[in-house]
């Protein structure tokens, strides 16, 4: 239902998605050339949130040819991460 969400796949499978505050950035960060590699950092568990679902911890590592590109979204992520 979100134009916006951002699919985690592993060997062409959907296996998860990024938080949707966080999916926003992600994909026009994607629709600009990014990389995106995700990183398991944890054990799954039941979500916090009101979805009922489970979380995976993970660990994004975006990658860009562009410094500029990576340096606007650091701060974009860094002023979603105060509010």
């Amino acid at each position: 239902m979100d134009k916006f969400a951002v699919k985690v796949t592993k060997n062409s499978e959907t296996v998860g998605h990024l938080p949707c505050e966080y999916s926003r950035i992600c994909w026009y960060f994607l629709a600009r050339g990014g990389k995106i590699r995700v990183e398991v950092t944890g054990r799954r568990r039941h979500c916090k949130q009101l979805c009922g679902g489970m979380e995976i911890p993970c660990r994004l590592v975006f990658s860009c040819s562009s410094k500029a590109k990576l340096n606007r979204l650091k701060e974009l992520l860094e002023k979603k991460i105060r509010r």
